[in-house]
């Protein structure tokens, strides 16, 4: 079955390895007619922003999804990740567990998808950390770091 893709003016999305752009002022459609991993622009993180160990993880994720030539090097650098980000956020279990799931089966969409999930959690985590001197945060991890 084909799938009709929508891209806007100047938007970007990975198609299997390649980035594509609609260069054009007009929206345009691509019929993608072939199974092959695609990712639209809100689902792709900036290497750039890859500051904290979900970051990470996220982009590892993203890496086993458009090259799955490299997928042996890249899951021992998912589960070498995951173990770094259970060791200083064992609250972050529950949703690595389902992550890593959807991971093995390949299901590596879904997974970015519910890492999503992850990266809000881990941001409020960190925000905790940030509050003001007498004030700690509501989450374990918080408590026994201050």
């Amino acid at each position: 079955m084909a799938l009709v893709l929508t891209l806007k003016p100047q938007e970007r999305i990975i198609l299997g390895g390649a980035v594509v752009r609609n260069h054009g002022a007009y929206s345009t459609q691509l019929m993608i007619e072939t199974h092959t991993p695609i990712l639209r622009c809100p689902d792709i993180l900036p290497e750039s922003k890859t500051n904290s160990p979900c970051s990470r993880i996220y982009m590892a994720i993203e890496l086993l999804y458009i090259q799955p030539e490299k997928r042996e090097e890249t899951m021992q650098l998912y589960l070498a990740l995951t173990r770094e980000a259970l060791a200083a956020a064992s609250s972050t279990a529950p949703l690595l567990e389902e992550v890593s799931r959807l991971v093995i089966a390949g299901e590596y969409y879904k997974a970015l998808q519910k890492m999503k999930r992850l990266l809000r959690y881990e941001k409020s985590l960190l925000n905790a950390t940030r509050l003001p001197p007498g004030r700690h945060g509501t989450h374990p991890e918080v408590r026994k770091s201050v």
